[in-house]
């Protein structure tokens, strides 16, 4: 009984003691303050559009342009140098939208606007600027999608009727391939596409004097790799401008995408994969 009692007596004063040292930790400290929550500041963005005919062949003025915000109330109109302003842009991801009657339209995906603390953000500069093609005047005729290589490539043949009052190499081709019939320029209704101007160093793939051409398509390289030996492709042509790359990249499909076609398709032809 007097070990149960003492030990007791221990405890008590164990007790004690411990609340005499937390006590004495939580009077030395200092108080917490709330944290402070800076609200975000909306950014003025300034941007700028151009117009242009083929690479390096621009068509001012740059006015007319009507560029918007996807998902957003936020439109303005470009002026004759194209540029234009959004005004209180929340912190957030947007996709850009320019268009103009006569061009194709360009997207700009997942830009970031971050916290502008007021200041005027620029979606440009000297190397980078959206661009608006204006569509094609070019027709193309595809005539024949065969496999005279042989080794995994077709070859797509056709004529070409160029604007005669400009130099051919303002103009260009582009193949679009499938697997369906319904294979055409729409994002989303191809898998790979081969392009080529006038002026490729490997000439021989537009005969600039005939006005045809005949463009070989590696149907097994990266670029066509959704295609296997024996597949069946289906092939379709288009008069673009002369480009320097594509208009835009759009990650929803996984496609690189040019808008400044002609709206004048060639027929569709079907063909094996060698």
């Amino acid at each position: 009984m007097c070990r149960n009692h003492t030990s007791g007596v221990w405890r008590r004063a164990l007790t004690i003691t411990a609340v005499l040292v937390l006590a004495g930790c939580s009077s030395t400290q200092p108080p917490i303050d709330p944290p402070v929550i800076v609200p975000h500041k909306p950014a003025t963005i300034l941007g700028r559009v151009v117009l242009a005919k083929a690479l390096g062949i621009k068509l001012p003025p740059f006015s007319g342009v009507t560029a918007t915000i996807e998902g957003t109330s936020f439109s303005a109109v470009t002026d004759d140098s194209g540029y234009f302003t959004f005004r209180n842009v929340p912190v957030g991801t947007y996709t850009a939208h320019f268009s103009k009657p006569g061009y194709g339209d360009v997207r700009w995906v997942s830009i970031v606007v971050t916290d502008t603390d007021g200041t005027t953000v620029k979606w440009y500069s000297d190397y980078t600027v959206a661009i608006l093609y204006k569509y094609s005047d070019e027709v193309v005729t595809l005539r024949s999608v065969s496999d005279r290589l042989g080794g995994g490539y077709l070859i797509a043949s056709g004529d070409i009727l160029p604007d005669s009052a400009r130099p051919q190499k303002e103009d260009a081709v582009v193949l679009y391939v499938s697997h369906t019939s319904d294979v055409s320029a729409v994002p989303g209704h191809y898998s790979a596409y081969y392009y080529t101007t006038y002026d490729d160093p490997d000439g021989r793939h537009i005969d600039t004097a005939k006005s045809t051409f005949g463009y070989p398509m590696d149907m097994v390289s990266p670029l066509g790799s959704t295609f296997q030996s024996g597949d069946s492709v289906y092939v379709v042509a288009y008069g673009v401008p002369y480009y320097e790359g594509w208009d835009y990249y759009d990650p929803a499909i996984k496609q690189y995408v040019l808008t400044a076609i002609n709206q004048t398709p060639s027929p569709v032809i079907g063909a094996k994969v060698p």
